[in-house]
């Protein structure tokens, strides 16, 4: 006869007996101890991975359980950890853990405006790297140089070679490792993955493909570790002449453009001269360290901004930097390649006083008289007609002792004035009008495109408020003015030359 409570009443009293209770959790234990084991060692085949789902800053991927010797990175070193968390911000938005050893210099102190990035290995034949630090130095003004870093990666991995470098490094440019503007680093050839049997793409030879894997994994490295030194980051070769202000030049550059960007180029050649965000630096690395044996580096950062989303490479112009090297660094072959769009930017000693300028000629692209003014630049006119002209007005009045204006450039030599002459002017007050000068004066005329007048006064009676560039004949050439410098004379030298009393 079934009875509905009996069941109970001797599970209950069977469960009351304290021996058996200790054997069922026993039991209970070595089970699930069992099965634990068991789909550990099935999980282990792979790598299993569990994800904790809440918001998307708390979402991390556990690795459980990790075998090292199914995680296979060729040559590189790997670190296995049990139970380590995985952060997307440690792991793929910081820099790397690569091993530097920093040769000479020392990190900066605080958070620069740019770092510059120069890689370079030791030429066979003749080696530009002093003449390079010496170009970034010596082009930037003193008041520009303390917002950047300069980062030499010594490439060679020839102990001796890497030290001779070192020294020469150290007794020229003493001034700049002190105040922590130069920094020499390297790192260590086990850090690097292999260069052995690569894919021989494009044709290339088994030489050529080590040389340019090695130099994207160079240019990764440098890149890494110049990560968080700044706010941008400018990448040049160690065979470059670099132009006049180009710092002030680049900051102009960037400040008035308003679009997202990812590399703006200040150079045609090559990996010369291209500008990163910081940012930006670590996913450059891990994308050239993931492709270093495909293709060569220039290719790799086309490809790099492509990845996000901007179309096309911002090619700004003038080129600032100049590649001056004749030998390449791979087997010290012959490499004449020049940036026919490279604008040098001699501005040593103008004193171009404020003014306001303009002109009556279109200006090509943002070849604008604002940047031949400033010395940032140069101006471009199309539609050079007779009486055309380019005006300076200056806010105050000034005694002139010197005025030159060279137009042309190399690459453009029959984009000068052909006939014109330079004038200086003063204001009038005919009808109320006190912005624009009523009389001039002419100092001289162009000669095969140049003007360069010196004397106080220039001839005039007085200091002047204005100055004027005026064509005399059509052309139909544009006009490129490449240089429009003005100095003016000191009190001191000035007594002689008054005011022209307004008319």
């Amino acid at each position: 006869m079934y009875c509905p409570g009996c069941c109970w009443r001797y599970l209950a009293r069977f469960y009351r007996y304290w021996p058996v209770r200790v054997i069922f959790l026993l039991w209970m234990f070595f089970t699930v101890s069992f099965l634990f084991i068991f789909y550990l060692g099935h999980s282990n085949n792979g790598v299993s991975i569990h994800v904790g789902w809440g918001t998307v800053e708390d979402r991390k991927i556990k690795f459980d359980a990790i075998k090292c010797t199914n995680l296979t990175l060729t040559s590189l070193p790997v670190t296995c950890q049990l139970n380590r968390t995985f952060s997307y911000q440690e792991d793929i938005v910081s820099p790397l853990r690569i091993p530097y050893d920093i040769l000479a210099g020392a990190y900066p102190r605080f958070r620069k405006y740019m770092s510059i990035g120069i890689s370079s290995v030791r030429r066979k034949k003749t080696n530009y790297l002093l003449g390079t630090i010496q170009s970034v130095f010596h082009q930037t003004r003193e008041s520009d140089v303390g917002d950047m870093v300069v980062v030499v990666y010594l490439a060679d991995w020839d102990l001796a070679v890497r030290e001779q470098v070192v020294r020469e490094v150290s007794e020229n440019f003493r001034e700049q490792l002190a105040a922590r503007q130069l920094l020499l680093v390297t790192s260590p050839r086990v850090a690097y993955p292999t260069l052995e049997g690569l894919k021989r793409n494009y044709g290339d030879s088994e030489e050529r493909v080590k040389y340019r894997s090695k130099q994207n994994v160079d240019y990764a490295f440098l890149s890494n570790f110049c990560a968080g030194l700044a706010r941008y980051h400018l990448v040049l070769e160690d065979d470059v002449h670099c132009s006049r202000n180009f710092l002030l030049s680049i900051r102009r550059k960037v400040e008035a453009y308003s679009k997202p960007w990812t590399t703006m180029a200040f150079s045609k050649l090559g990996y010369i001269g291209k500008l990163y965000h910081s940012s930006d630096l670590p996913a450059l690395a891990r994308f050239l360290l993931l492709f270093y044996d495909e293709m060569p580096c220039d290719w790799l950062m086309d490809h790099f901004f492509h990845s996000k989303a901007q179309v096309e490479l911002l090619h700004m112009k003038p080129s600032l930097f100049q590649h001056m090297g004749s030998y390449s660094s791979f087997q010290g072959g012959a490499n004449p390649l020049k940036d026919n769009e490279f604008w040098e930017g001699e501005r040593l000693s103008r004193e171009n006083p404020p003014a306001v300028v303009f002109t009556d000629m279109e200006a090509f692209q943002e070849n604008t008289l604002e940047k031949a003014y400033e010395g940032s630049g140069f101006f471009w006119g199309k539609r050079v007609t007779n009486g055309s002209h380019i005006s300076v007005h200056f806010k105050e009045p000034a005694v002139l002792r010197r005025v030159r204006v060279l137009t042309g450039s190399p690459e453009h030599s029959g984009d000068i004035l052909r006939r014109g002459l330079v004038e200086v002017g003063w204001r009038g007050a005919q009808a109320g009008n006190l912005d624009f000068c009523q009389m001039y004066h002419g100092i001289g005329h162009f000669i095969k495109g140049t003007l360069d007048a010196e004397g106080l006064g220039l001839g005039a009676r007085s200091a002047v408020d204005c100055l004027r560039v005026r064509v005399i004949e059509d052309q139909n050439e544009w006009l490129l003015v490449s240089d429009l410098s003005v100095w003016i004379a000191r009190a001191g030298n000035a007594t002689d030359v008054h005011k022209e009393p307004t008319k």
